[in-house]
């Protein structure tokens, strides 16, 4: 699993000291930066001027977001927003709060509500800003989101714009840029152009240790995801020791229990999983669960991925009953508490699918098989490249239970997918 950072820069300040403390956010100081507004806030309630408090309350809220106090974070956005709309629904200072909880909902997995909310903060932008485009902040957050729901063109073009627009000006290369660099090299991950999205994920770490923070949490993240394109490649030792490297580095910078280092563990445990290191494996999973239960609530996007992947891990032991046990609760967390247009309800349903399929129960494999391809359709469109394999899968079960027409049907649809995304490649 690569790693959505999208880190916010706060949007003013209006004196030396608040300077400071963007910088230090800036420099993933965050615990430094939240005691500043947060003792900034106190001061701003006491005045008379709300759009002092919406700007402190929006990069308190960012600091305590990026501490994983997600809770608090989303507080504080909601509040920033209120205060804001009083200014009027177009107000040039809702758009950082508007931002920052997009980001929240994007990392607990509800991808529309923070599509929702990037639209109208972008929306903003496009009226108030002298040239009547959006941030590149904001553009970055929405490309990201778009990246979640697996519309790959669509965040390219967004982030590749919006990096060109910010060398255009000649805007200082940030660690936000970094994150411009690394939302580039998921595209190209999911691509399959591996070369590609490591030169990537390498350049945002340059760009850390030219600005003197290579210790910079976002390090971490870009390491984790070198290491997804090296366990790609197969290089499964490289993949370790960087997946180690960014669990240290969490560990030191954000505290044992990060969001993110539960995300490094799930990959940690892929590669011991393909080692036949099942214990192992097993307990870095269960650890990632633990983590993401404390941060996201049990019925999080975060915690069924991990159901999911514990899944994958009994499945490869032929444990089928504990994965179809896990599958069933991941797919239900997706569907039933995410919605069913989440892209990752597809991919637990299937998983489910392929449990009945390998104990010979075609029938419920064939009606999980249609759920997920339908699910898949709702999320990406029919013509989506990803429904191909899906379709390939369930012709094959059709074949297995002597339904050939069906099959033949099916795998037509499929080649036409591929046939098509494969010109259009040209």
């Amino acid at each position: 699993m690569l790693h959505w950072v999208t880190l916010l820069a706060a949007q003013a300040f209006a004196s030396s000291s608040d300077a400071a403390a963007v910088q230090a956010y800036e420099r993933g100081e965050f615990a430094k930066a939240e005691l500043y507004w947060e003792s900034r806030l106190g001061v701003a309630l006491q005045s008379t001027d709300d759009e002092e408090v919406v700007l402190v309350e929006s990069n308190l809220a960012s600091c305590l977001r990026e501490l994983n106090r997600y809770a608090e974070a989303e507080a504080y956005f909601a509040d920033a927003i209120q205060i804001g709309e009083r200014f009027g629904k177009d107000s040039p200072g809702l758009s950082a709060p508007l931002e920052g909880l997009a980001i929240s909902r994007m990392l607990k997995g509800d991808l529309d509500g923070a599509l929702e909310l990037v639209s109208r903060a972008e929306g903003i932008d496009k009226r108030t800003s002298a040239d009547g485009g959006p941030r590149g902040e904001t553009a970055l957050v929405h490309a990201s989101i778009l990246l979640q729901k697996r519309r790959l063109d669509e965040a390219a073009a967004i982030a590749s714009e919006a990096l060109a627009e910010w060398e255009k000006r000649g805007r200082p290369r940030t660690p936000t840029y970094a994150v411009g660099l690394s939302l580039m090299g998921h595209v190209a991950y999911q691509s399959g152009k591996f070369r590609e999205a490591e030169e990537y994920y390498r350049r945002a770490l340059r760009i850390l240790e030219e600005l003197g923070v290579p210790d910079h949490p976002n390090s971490a993240a870009f390491y984790s995801n070198l290491a997804q394109v090296k366990a790609a490649k197969n290089k499964t030792k490289e993949a370790e020791e960087l997946l180690n490297r960014a669990i240290e580095l969490w560990t030191r910078r954000l505290g044992p229990d990060s969001a993110d280092i539960a995300l490094a563990l799930n990959n940690l445990s892929s590669i011991y999983g393909q080692r036949k290191k099942y214990v192992k494996a097993r307990a870095l999973l269960d650890r990632a669960f633990q983590i993401d239960v404390l941060r996201f609530g049990a019925m999080s996007a975060r915690a069924a991925t991990d159901l999911n992947n514990l899944g994958a891990l009994a499945m490869s032991r032929r444990d089928y009953a504990t994965a179809e046990s896990m599958f069933s609760q991941a797919a239900d967390i997706f569907r039933r508490r995410l919605g069913f247009a989440h892209p990752d309800a597809a991919v637990a349903t299937a998983n489910l699918a392929s449990v009945y399929t390998a104990q010979k129960r075609y029938k419920e494999a064939e009606q999980s098989f249609r759920e997920a391809i339908q699910l898949r359709e709702r999320s990406a469109g029919s013509e989506d490249p990803a429904l191909a394999p899906l379709l390939e899968q369930y012709a094959r079960v059709l074949r297995a239970d002597q339904d050939y027409a069906g099959a033949a049907k099916i795998e037509v649809q499929a080649m036409r997918i591929r046939v098509r995304h494969a010109l259009e490649s040209k």
